[in-house]
Protein backbone atom coordinates (compact mmCIF):
# COMPACT_ATOMS: atom_id res chain seq x y z
CA UNK A 1 0.00 0.00 0.00
CA UNK A 2 1.34 3.51 -1.02
CA UNK A 3 -0.17 6.80 -0.24
CA UNK A 4 -0.13 10.04 -2.30
CA UNK A 5 2.30 12.76 -0.84
CA UNK A 6 -1.07 14.68 -0.04
CA UNK A 7 -2.47 11.91 2.26
CA UNK A 8 -2.28 11.09 6.24
CA UNK A 9 -3.08 6.89 5.39
CA UNK A 10 -2.88 5.45 8.77
CA UNK A 11 -1.49 2.61 6.90
CA UNK A 12 1.34 4.54 5.39
CA UNK A 13 4.03 2.56 6.83
CA UNK A 14 7.28 4.35 5.70
CA UNK A 15 10.31 1.95 5.27
CA UNK A 16 12.60 4.83 6.36
CA UNK A 17 10.63 6.97 8.64
CA UNK A 18 10.95 10.59 9.12
CA UNK A 19 13.86 11.82 11.12
CA UNK A 20 14.98 14.68 13.04
CA UNK A 21 18.02 16.35 11.56
CA UNK A 22 18.64 18.82 14.71
CA UNK A 23 22.20 18.15 16.57
CA UNK A 24 19.88 16.25 19.53
CA UNK A 25 22.72 17.41 22.26
CA UNK A 26 22.08 21.04 20.35
CA UNK A 27 18.17 20.99 20.59
CA UNK A 28 18.07 19.82 24.66
CA UNK A 29 20.44 22.80 25.41
CA UNK A 30 18.28 25.55 23.15
CA UNK A 31 14.72 23.44 24.98
CA UNK A 32 15.95 23.87 28.65
CA UNK A 33 17.49 27.53 27.97
CA UNK A 34 14.30 28.38 26.58
CA UNK A 35 11.19 27.12 28.16
CA UNK A 36 9.59 28.75 31.31
CA UNK A 37 9.15 26.14 34.05
CA UNK A 38 6.57 26.64 36.67
CA UNK A 39 7.11 25.34 40.14
CA UNK A 40 4.95 22.68 40.23
CA UNK A 41 7.10 21.58 36.50
CA UNK A 42 10.41 21.05 38.99
CA UNK A 43 8.73 16.83 38.78
CA UNK A 44 12.05 14.08 39.72
CA UNK A 45 10.93 12.76 36.57
CA UNK A 46 8.31 13.20 33.79
CA UNK A 47 7.98 11.99 30.84
CA UNK A 48 5.80 13.39 27.69
CA UNK A 49 5.08 11.41 24.39
CA UNK A 50 4.12 13.08 21.53
CA UNK A 51 2.65 12.75 17.87
CA UNK A 52 4.36 15.05 14.97
CA UNK A 53 2.58 14.98 11.63
CA UNK A 54 5.22 15.55 8.61
CA UNK A 55 4.87 15.89 4.87
CA UNK A 56 6.74 14.38 2.30
CA UNK A 57 8.94 17.27 1.54
CA UNK A 58 9.95 17.39 5.64
CA UNK A 59 7.69 20.14 6.37
CA UNK A 60 5.79 20.48 10.13
CA UNK A 61 2.01 20.33 9.28
CA UNK A 62 0.87 19.29 13.16
CA UNK A 63 1.95 17.47 16.48
CA UNK A 64 -0.29 16.30 19.86
CA UNK A 65 0.80 15.65 22.72
CA UNK A 66 -0.37 12.21 22.89
CA UNK A 67 0.52 11.25 26.63
CA UNK A 68 2.17 12.14 29.83
CA UNK A 69 3.57 11.60 33.38
CA UNK A 70 4.31 14.89 34.77
CA UNK A 71 2.62 18.42 34.69
CA UNK A 72 0.27 18.68 31.33
CA UNK A 73 1.59 22.49 31.36
CA UNK A 74 5.23 21.38 30.97
CA UNK A 75 4.12 18.82 28.21
CA UNK A 76 2.54 22.10 26.54
CA UNK A 77 5.22 23.99 26.84
CA UNK A 78 8.14 21.41 24.99
CA UNK A 79 5.79 20.99 22.14
CA UNK A 80 5.27 24.75 21.45
CA UNK A 81 9.62 24.83 21.47
CA UNK A 82 9.35 21.57 19.58
CA UNK A 83 7.11 22.70 17.10
CA UNK A 84 8.99 25.95 16.26
CA UNK A 85 12.65 24.64 16.49
CA UNK A 86 12.76 20.73 15.11
CA UNK A 87 13.94 20.63 11.48
CA UNK A 88 12.64 17.30 9.92
CA UNK A 89 14.33 14.73 6.85
CA UNK A 90 10.58 13.62 5.33
CA UNK A 91 9.86 9.42 5.34
CA UNK A 92 10.39 7.22 2.38
CA UNK A 93 8.47 4.62 1.02
CA UNK A 94 10.34 2.59 -1.54
CA UNK A 95 12.42 5.36 -1.97
CA UNK A 96 9.52 8.04 -2.36
CA UNK A 97 8.79 10.84 0.20
CA UNK A 98 5.75 10.30 1.75
CA UNK A 99 3.42 11.91 4.99
CA UNK A 100 3.63 10.19 7.82
CA UNK A 101 3.47 10.10 11.67
CA UNK A 102 6.20 10.13 13.88
CA UNK A 103 6.42 9.69 17.72
CA UNK A 104 8.90 11.79 19.63
CA UNK A 105 9.46 11.50 23.37
CA UNK A 106 10.73 14.18 26.41
CA UNK A 107 11.79 13.01 29.82
CA UNK A 108 12.73 15.90 32.29
CA UNK A 109 15.00 14.64 35.01
CA UNK A 110 15.17 17.00 37.79
CA UNK A 111 14.43 20.19 35.89
CA UNK A 112 16.43 18.87 32.47
CA UNK A 113 14.64 17.97 29.28
CA UNK A 114 15.96 15.41 26.99
CA UNK A 115 14.26 14.58 23.83
CA UNK A 116 14.35 11.14 22.80
CA UNK A 117 13.73 10.99 18.61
Amino acid sequence: FTAPCDSFAIFNMPTHPARIKNNIPALDSLINKTISRQPEDREVTAYYHYNFYIDCQGRFVASTLETYDGTQGMGYRILKLLNTHVKWEPALQSDQPVNTMVKVSATVKKGKIYIVP
